[in-house]
């Protein structure tokens, strides 16, 4: 008897193994209905959300839409390159559909139709977003006076090469091109001034340090944070001690050695040479050959100036 009352009696295994089934059916239930709970939260709370429209949703969305315009401008722009200008043309209204307010895809636009034989398409595109007052207007200003200058309407031509340079459009890049088209037209005087004028920003070593600023406001315009730093660094400007804290004298001997300067003191040079003034003429190839030692154009017209000059230098002894 002793050893009945002591025995511990056997477990009910199945019992056990329903009570732990049931219990974490339960726990499963619980889960899934805090789960649902938890979506319908979300989204009762994102309605409300996007309902009320705060300013910081609308900027995420803005950022999201300039991210993907600038993405379908590149694949523009590789096409534009690639003179498949009909593809192009897609691709730049696709990011104007998304941001009708992108400058860099209208102005892109403008030049495929003016690529592909349709300038006028090109004008009236480019006027239209002057009434939308842009960012940058001198950047459209420019590729009408472009398209115009392709056209060999040189009178429009000047007249918007004039107004980019009035805006904010780059200079040196403007005065090369109104240079281009006087030499063009055979306007001596306009000619004089306007390479006059081209030396005068080539020489200024602020001018690498205002381009600077003016590429990055353009290449950031989609970014509104990146462009107003680099448009107020333009608008309040900077001044040669303020850049000698940025070694001025590097600048100053880039640009000394600065082929584009030499380019613009070998046209000078030929200009005075059209108009007569061979020791002017003379005085501006020297200064390209000290520039830029290599430059051919300056040594062969130098030479042959010099020739001339001691020529005449001659004729004159002998009379």
């Amino acid at each position: 008897m002793f050893c009945l009352f002591c025995t511990i009696p056997a477990e009910d295994k199945s019992e056990k193994n329903n009570s732990r089934k049931t219990k974490k059916k339960s726990v499963m239930r619980s889960l899934v209905t805090w789960s649902l709970v938890f979506i319908w939260v979300f989204l009762i709370a994102f309605g409300l959300v996007s309902a009320t429209s705060p300013s910081w949703l609308d900027g995420f969305a803005k950022h999201g839409r300039e991210g993907e315009s600038r993405q379908i401008k590149d694949r523009g722009d590789f096409l534009l390159r690639d003179r498949n200008y009909p593809l192009a043309l897609a691709q730049y209204r696709r990011a104007l559909e998304i941001n009708p307010d992108f400058t860099g895809a209208i102005v892109n636009s403008a030049i495929a139709f003016n690529k592909s034989g349709e300038p006028e398409k090109g004008i009236k595109l480019l006027r239209e977003a002057i009434k939308n007052d842009p960012n940058h207007p001198g950047m459209i200003y420019f590729n009408i006076g472009e398209i115009y200058h392709d056209m060999k309407q040189y009178e429009k031509a000047t007249e918007y090469y004039y107004k980019a340079l009035g805006a904010d459009c780059d200079p040196i890049l403007t005065l090369k091109k109104l240079l281009m088209l006087y030499m063009q037209t055979k306007q001596h005087d306009k000619s004089q001034e306007t390479a006059r004028k081209l030396l005068e920003y080539q020489n200024d070593p602020l001018t690498p340090y205002k381009s600077m600023l003016y590429k990055y406001s353009t290449i950031y315009e989609n970014k509104s944070e990146h462009y107003e730093f680099f448009e107020n660094l333009r608008e309040n400007g900077i001044t040669a001690d303020q850049l000698a804290e940025y070694d001025l004298e590097v600048i100053r001997d880039l640009s000394s050695s600065d082929p584009e300067v030499a380019k613009t003191h070998n046209n000078l040079a030929f200009i005075y040479a059209l108009s007569g003034d061979i020791d002017k003429a003379i005085e501006h190839f020297e200064e390209s050959e000290r520039i830029w030692p290599g430059n051919r154009d300056a040594v062969k017209n130098l030479k042959y100036l010099r020739h001339a000059k001691n020529n005449e230098r001659l004729a004159t002894t002998s009379k």
